[in-house]
């Protein structure tokens, strides 16, 4: 078995996922008839109905969030979603309508969230942006697509047994059977995560929309089944910044713009 075999394994089941449901028709798109016929999404299904703190993140009322727009128009109007912009995303369940945004994680710098927010929209060199910060209206409960990557797993045969130490280790679980059980489920969710975030599932999808929804369906799923577990929106790494953390919020008035924060025909060379 190599070194990344589990991650290839998992990545294998995802790219399967998305030819089944295509295959389907993507008939099944029901939360509990998804579960049920897609086995990865099962396996999501029991990673994050395990009740521990590593599957979620509580967004602060006081934790900033930008969000770009690509042009010059100095209004922040332009700038708070509006559905009637609403184009095919990723990370939201289907025919929905809800924001992306950079998040202030780790303590990053206004400028660093902007720079991901630039790459994320792909905005060209030679072109200006308009920004400003939002804040959840209150702590919102965000579904944590984030692995642990200080633990330094490394999702190999050889190394199970020390990952499962290093899960006990780092999220500081007791022994007994249930410890047992939740360092198990805690290991499926960083395998999860880091195939997430360290293969293509995450990557940018051109094309049609037709071709982009091959690529987003099991996301769509995905994002229905939060929400209906209580979730305010999904955190995880931009694939396109190092260091970037974005968020998807389900219902855009959770969101409050601060009008102050507006800044207007950024120059997108000061920023990459």
């Amino acid at each position: 078995m190599n070194k990344f075999s589990s991650i290839e394994m998992m990545s294998k089941m995802w790219n399967e996922t998305k030819e089944k449901m295509r295959n389907d028709n993507y008939e099944f798109t029901d939360i509990d008839n998804a579960i049920k016929r897609y086995p990865i999404l099962d396996r999501i299904h029991q990673a994050f109905s395990y009740p521990s703190e590593w599957r979620y993140y509580e967004l602060k009322k006081n934790i900033p969030l930008t969000r770009i727009v690509c042009e010059t128009t100095c209004s922040l109007s332009r700038i708070i979603p509006d559905s009637k912009f609403k184009a095919l995303n990723r990370m939201t369940p289907k025919d929905r309508f809800y924001g992306y945004y950079v998040a202030g994680y780790n303590n990053n710098s206004l400028s660093e969230r902007i720079h991901t927010g630039i790459l994320e929209k792909r905005a060209q060199n030679d072109s200006y942006i308009c920004t400003a910060d939002f804040y959840p209206s209150r702590n919102l409960k965000l579904a944590k697509l984030i692995p642990d990557y200080a633990a330094n797993l490394q999702f190999n045969e050889e190394s199970f047994l020390l990952d499962m130490q290093k899960i006990k280790r780092y999220h500081n679980i007791h022994g007994g059977t249930a410890g047992k059980r939740e360092i198990a489920q805690c290991y499926t969710y960083n395998l999860l995560t880091t195939v997430m975030n360290d293969s293509d599932v995450f990557a940018p999808v051109d094309g049609s929309d037709e071709n982009r929804y091959y690529y987003y369906a099991p996301f769509h799923v995905l994002a229905s089944y939060f929400e209906s577990n209580d979730y305010d929106g999904i955190i995880y790494p931009s694939s396109v910044s190092e260091n970037g953390i974005c968020v998807a919020i389900f219902q855009p008035d959770l969101i409050i713009p601060k009008a102050d924060t507006l800044q207007c025909k950024l120059d997108v060379k000061d920023y990459l």
